[in-house]
This record gives C-alpha cells, sequence and structure tokens, in this order.
C-alpha cells in the first residue's frame, strides 16, 4: 500500500537549518531557566512586601505563572532536544519520506510553540517588573516619609 502514496516535495528549511534552529531554541531555553531563577530571587527578595494585603492576590498569581512557565519551559526544553536527536533523519541521505515529513511537522509545530512560550514568558516578566517596580517605589515612599 505504501507503494500508492503520492508524496508532494514541499520547499521549506533543510535538515542543517532545523539542526540550527534546535540550537538556538535550546540555548534560548537555557537562558529562559536562568531568568526563572533570576525572577525567583527577585519575588522572594521583596516577599513581606508582596505578601502584604496590597500585592498579595498579583503576587501569588504571578509566583504561580513564574512555576508554570518554568514546567512549561522545562517540557519545551525536553521536547526540542528529542526532536534535534530525530533531525538525523533528514541528513542520514536516506529516502524515508514518511519520517521526514513527520520531523518537520513536528519542527513546525515547535516553532509556534517557542514563539507562544517566549511571547508569555516576554508578557509575565513585564508584569512581575511592573510589581517589584510599585514595591520599590513604596519603599522610596516609606523612606522618604521616615517612621
Amino acid at each position: 500500500m505504501a507503494a500508492d502514496k503520492k508524496y508532494v516535495m514541499k520547499e521549506w528549511k533543510s535538515g542543517a537549518e532545523m539542526h540550527e534552529d534546535a540550537r538556538l531554541w535550546v540555548s534560548e531555553l537555557e537562558f529562559i531557566t536562568s531568568e526563572h531563577h533570576f525572577f525567583e530571587d527577585l519575588l522572594a527578595t521583596y516577599f513581606m512586601k508582596i505578601s502584604n494585603k496590597d500585592h498579595f492576590r498579583q503576587g501569588k498569581d504571578l509566583v504561580e505563572e513564574l512555576e508554570e512557565n518554568r514546567q512549561k519551559n522545562q517540557r519545551i526544553l525536553e521536547d526540542v532536544t528529542a526532536h534535534n536527536n530525530r533531525l538525523i533523519v533528514l541528513l542520514d541521505g536516506k529516502n524515508e519520506f514518511e519520517k521526514e515529513d513527520r520531523v518537520k511537522e513536528e519542527h513546525r509545530d515547535l516553532e509556534l510553540q517557542m514563539q507562544e512560550h517566549h511571547e508569555k514568558f516576554r508578557m509575565l516578566k513585564a508584569h512581575i517588573f511592573s510589581l517589584i517596580g510599585e514595591i520599590i517605589k513604596e519603599i522610596r515612599r516609606e523612606h522618604l516619609l521616615g517612621p
């Protein structure tokens, strides 16, 4: 039955280009992991102010969102690493069209996931900076007004 299938060649990225994408994604995801640690430390530094009634709900939501993002980042990193290993099917010189098509489709899916993940993390960072910025302003006001 496989002989009855017709394959349409689609112009897309080469295996080497997809490998380079995957390498860059791994690097980005590892950097995001470092950023997660930074933001966890930043939130911990201002924990007392975040936990007061004025900021509690927003702070709690951001901590939860950061944890969810950290877990998603790890899952995507594992997926990208596994995908990078599967790219060999495009570079081995064999004509395994079904496998190649699956790997290309997986690459497209990962590309979309990376874009979405990067955008969500960018928004999360903006919210964290906004909250911490508000808290720092409050601390400065308290310092200026004194006891």
